[in-house]
């Protein structure tokens, strides 16, 4: 009897212990990803086991950069590519731990804003990886000179002709703000976007005289009081600091290449020629500004921090178009054109994007990673073909049959 109750009590205390252990931990394994590349907002299956089936507890990551998770099983996850992630691992973590999958390709999205001819009139619109998107209806003739995309919002600067009056305006995502009042012209040549803030650089006729401004949420800031002809083009905001580029003419009659930050003018040129500061940078505390000075010696050219750096081609001075101005780290790029050829310049030194046989531009430039996407046309005997190109390699938006102006690119 003693031995039958003393296995009963081993066997009660042996399932006691049983019942005592911990579940086993059930931590993340990341088997497979599809697909295994794509651009910003693709949906990736993420495949494995160990997920939590609540959306909120799996944490995933793209190259160190959080995703959005739309759906969880235990298997799989579905989550999109967060914008400029980059190419890398993905991650996923609950609280049972983390876990590394295959490496992920990321193919950035490129936008191209501009114009195109429908036959008759110039309608705005903007290309997201080679697609068009139209902005106008082609009831009237529409100039893009800017785009700026923040999120999932395209924004496009330019004019519209509607009768005989250009009445400035910019679009968001297709819909239209006008921010002059449609009596006088008026223009919009640069836009960007700070936070939930737009700003837009341009100029308006007061019945005598162009008067330089910007808008910020469409309230106009007047540069200039409108006695001189002035004109504003482009516009950067650093630290809460708004700077324009533009010019004004002197009472005698010359233009004088000027920036202005917060409304406090600074003269890029001392009048003795006709100037004008088109694009801008803000670098730390450096400043940089792509324009021209009309001295019959040097054409095109840029200032850091008020200094001149002069840029020719071929060992010409008389550079005929001058646009965008971009800088990484220690290195200057500016847009632009020389007779026929399209080209950029890094520090100074002169790239060709085409072979001068055929009339070509270079407006906009943009640097992705190690990549130089310039925007621009070139004419082909009939009209001007948009398109851009990836390091000196010439991708067309347009099929050529009728003109087409590309002033912006934004990659990311």
């Amino acid at each position: 009897m003693k031995k039958i109750i003393i296995i009963i009590i081993t066997l009660v205390l042996f399932g006691s212990c049983k019942k005592d252990e911990p579940a086993p931990i059930v931590v993340p394994i990341i088997t497979s990803i599809n697909p295994i590349q794509g651009n910003p907002d693709t949906e990736i299956a993420i495949n494995g086991s160990g997920f939590s089936t609540v959306v909120s507890e799996n944490i995933v990551k793209f190259n160190g950069v959080v995703a959005k998770v739309s759906s969880a099983t235990s298997s799989t996850l579905i989550a999109k590519v967060p914008i400029s992630s980059g190419s890398g691992l993905v991650e996923v973590s609950t609280s049972k731990g983390s876990a590394n999958g295959p490496s992920f390709t990321y193919i950035p999205d490129i936008f191209v804003g501009g114009i195109e001819s429908n036959g008759s009139k110039f309608v705005g619109k903007y290309w997201k990886n080679g697609v068009a998107v139209n902005v106008t209806n082609g009831t009237n003739n529409v100039t893009i000179y800017s785009i700026a995309v923040s999120g999932n919002d395209v924004y496009l600067a330019g004019y519209e002709t509607v009768g005989s009056v250009k009445v400035a305006k910019y679009w968001k995502n297709g819909i239209e703000n006008i921010l002059s009042d449609q009596s006088k012209d008026a223009f919009c040549y640069s836009i960007a976007i700070d936070g939930t803030d737009v700003y837009v650089a341009g100029s308006e006729f007061n019945g005598n005289q162009y008067v330089a401004k910007y808008w910020k949420n469409g309230i106009s800031v007047s540069l200039t009081n409108g006695q001189v002809s002035a004109e504003a083009h482009g516009i950067a905001i650093s630290d809460g600091n708004v700077y324009v580029t533009g010019q004004e003419a002197l009472p005698a009659g010359p233009l004088v290449a000027k920036y202005w930050k917060n409304g406090i003018a600074t003269s890029l040129t001392d009048g003795k020629y006709d100037a004008s500061a088109w694009s801008i940078v803000v670098s730390g505390n450096d400043i940089y500004i792509s324009g021209y000075e009309d001295n019959g010696v040097n054409y095109a050219r840029y200032w850091k921090n008020g200094l001149t750096n002069a840029l020719s081609y071929n060992g010409n001075n008389i550079v005929d178009q001058i646009d965008q101005i971009v800088v990484s780290g220690s290195d200057v790029y500016v847009a632009g054109r020389q007779s026929k050829t399209a080209l950029y310049w890094k520090n100074g030194i002169a790239v060709p994007l085409t072979n001068g046989s055929n009339l070509s531009f270079a407006h906009s430039i943009f640097l992705y990673g190690s990549d130089i996407f310039v925007a621009g046309n070139e004419f082909n005997g009939t009209a001007k073909v948009g398109k851009y190109w990836k390091n000196g390699s010439a991708v067309n938006l347009t099929n050529g049959f009728f003109d087409c102006s590309p002033w912006g690119i934004i990659v990311r």
